[in-house]
């Protein structure tokens, strides 16, 4: 597994000084939410090796303040866009894929999934998914987001509470939306205050 520093980091929006904003995650029975971003050019192929995104855990007074006594297990999905078609039914194929998963200690939350590491940072808790070995196409509008399975705790309903770190974006920018099986069905209509999800991706290029 090659430090960070010896790869080429392909997308980069930090979490900067400024306000934390929680993007949830979970739109309950509809399905979830994703945002996207865009390496290389056409025609090439890209290995995406690491993917960094900052998470902010319900801050409800019924659920605990440990990231592990809250959530039982994180994983980060991804997949190549694939827009519906009107009057064309959705394929479930086309669904994000679980990319790489980590079991979260009680207590003190740390992973048991060593290619997975859990950092506090900022009031956020930073998440570094490292060996993914996700191959993408260059220019394509790639697909990401982070879950959790809580864990059991009536209290507290963790999963509808997980937010990712994001910032204020462009007024015409929208996050993707999940139906409940992960499959993408467009775009979220248009807010007043868009969000945009931070996240930092190293990759190499292979061809």
């Amino acid at each position: 597994m090659l430090p960070l520093a010896a790869q080429t980091l392909v997308v980069d929006r930090p979490l900067a000084g400024g306000p934390r904003i929680a993007q949830l995650v979970e739109r309950g029975a509809k399905g979830a939410y994703a945002d996207a971003f865009r390496i290389g050019a056409a025609g090439e192929v890209w290995m995406i090796q690491a993917v960094r995104v900052w998470a902010i855990p319900s801050s409800a007074p019924s659920c605990p303040s440990g990231l592990g006594d809250q959530i039982e297990r994180i994983t980060l999905y991804g997949a190549l866009d694939n827009p519906p078609i009107p009057g064309v039914p959705v394929c479930d194929c086309h669904a994000l894929v679980a990319l790489t998963t980590a079991a979260l200690r009680p207590g003190n939350g740390v992973s048991t999934n060593p290619a997975v590491i859990v950092t506090p940072e900022k009031g956020a808790y930073r998440l570094d998914f490292r060996d993914v070995r996700w191959s993408v196409p260059g220019d394509s509008e790639t697909l990401f987001t982070v879950r959790v399975m809580p864990r059991r705790n009536p209290a507290c309903n963790a999963a509808a509470g997980w937010g990712l770190a994001a910032s204020p974006a462009k007024p015409d920018y929208r996050l993707h939306l999940l139906n409940d099986k992960g499959v993408p069905v467009g775009l979220e209509p248009q807010r007043r205050q868009p969000r945009m999800i931070h996240i930092q991706v190293w990759a190499e290029r292979t061809k």
